[in-house]
């Protein structure tokens, strides 16, 4: 089965996080990567790739979304919002909890 992937992050974000994530997901598993919204039909999203700051701020349009990946670690922004009804992440990796630490 492929689950198709919506990256929601700002347009010029996406050729260095395209490039960052078919890296990352190369050998892995079967994953069909769409990076703006407007290049897939919502009834085939099953995970949004989400930036507080990105086009995509309304979750009820992805009917088939299993869960949310926060691309922040802090998700003050989305955790009450009412159209998520999936699981939602946060980011969390070493360069990010350094910058947090550092600010």
């Amino acid at each position: 089965m492929t689950l198709t992937v919506l990256f929601g992050g700002l347009p010029e974000e996406r050729p260095v996080w395209g490039e960052a994530l078919r890296a990352a997901l190369a050998g892995g598993p079967d994953v069909r990567l769409v990076m703006a919204p407007e290049d897939v039909n919502p009834t085939e999203v099953d995970a949004v790739l989400y930036d507080r700051e990105g086009p995509v701020t309304e979750f009820a349009r992805y009917p088939n979304l299993k869960a949310v990946l926060s691309l922040w670690a802090g998700v003050e922004k989305i955790v009450g919002d009412e159209t998520i009804a999936v699981p939602l992440t946060r980011m969390v990796e070493p360069g990010l909890t350094e910058g947090m630490t550092d600010w």
